[in-house]
């Protein structure tokens, strides 16, 4: 959240001073402009990326967004990066976070008390979250510069389709499928530094809408989206099943 302090406030003045507005035409009208070309009043902005300006009667606010601030806090807080793993699961893909030195597993979120239980057992020094998601508010969850989701497949894979009878019906329709919005959701309140988001070729296929909502929207709110498709097979000999 925004630092208290941070920001700057125009208001005007009844006694004449020494500084100029300048006027420009904007649908007809006589619109203001204001510098505000000085190094002792920005001084307070500096390293922000981006500003707003809260407008209200005769009382301009500008201050950093709240993502400029979560910009500014990712830089100066250095390595390792704290992450956040969504349907942690049992603790698999956490194994390849742990193994890097660039990243801190800081919590998870799982909803079964079995896989939860083992991930403990795994992890006993990081704070787990058994629960729904969508009963989770990401506001209780620790800042973080990193989120990992393996989001569930079940109405998106050929397999998961075929179990659940949602063949010609669409897959979205699954009591799974749409986990995909709450995630969105943590994605645009954390802000964090990157965001990492596994699951099968169908879930960003032109059969599903899911995984092309979330690229559209991670790109809408700034971040820099790159998909790519990985062959356990063929990339190191992992066996897999296609159907």
């Amino acid at each position: 959240m925004p630092r208290a302090g941070v920001g700057l406030d125009l208001r005007p003045v009844e006694h004449k001073t020494k500084n100029r507005v300048s006027f420009r035409q904007m649908t007809g009208l006589d619109c203001p402009i204001i510098d505000l070309n000085s190094q002792q009043t920005l001084a307070q902005f500096i390293g922000h990326t981006e500003l707003k300006l809260v407008a209200t009667f005769k009382h301009l606010r500008v201050e950093p967004s709240i993502r400029s601030f979560s910009i500014l806090q990712h830089r100066t807080r250095g390595l390792p990066i704290p992450t956040m793993e969504y349907f942690a699961g049992g603790g698999t893909l956490s194994q390849a976070i742990v193994g890097d030195a660039r990243f801190r597993l800081a919590g998870a979120v799982e909803l079964s008390p079995k896989f939860a239980a083992h991930y403990a057992l795994e992890h006993p020094e990081v704070p787990i979250h058994q629960c729904d998601i969508r009963d989770l508010d990401p506001r209780d969850l620790p800042p973080v510069g990193c989120l990992i989701a393996g989001l569930p497949c079940t109405c998106f894979s050929p397999q998961g389709i075929a179990k659940k009878k949602l063949k010609g019906v669409g897959s979205e329709l699954g009591d799974t499928g749409d986990l995909f919005v709450t995630f969105l959701h943590h994605v645009a309140t954390l802000s964090p530094l990157a965001v990492v988001i596994e699951n099968v070729p169908q879930f960003f296929g032109s059969s599903a809408i899911a995984g092309r909502l979330i690229m559209a929207h991670l790109e809408r709110i700034g971040y820099h989206v790159n998909y790519f498709e990985i062959l356990p097979y063929d990339q190191w000999g992992e066996p897999q099943s296609m159907f």
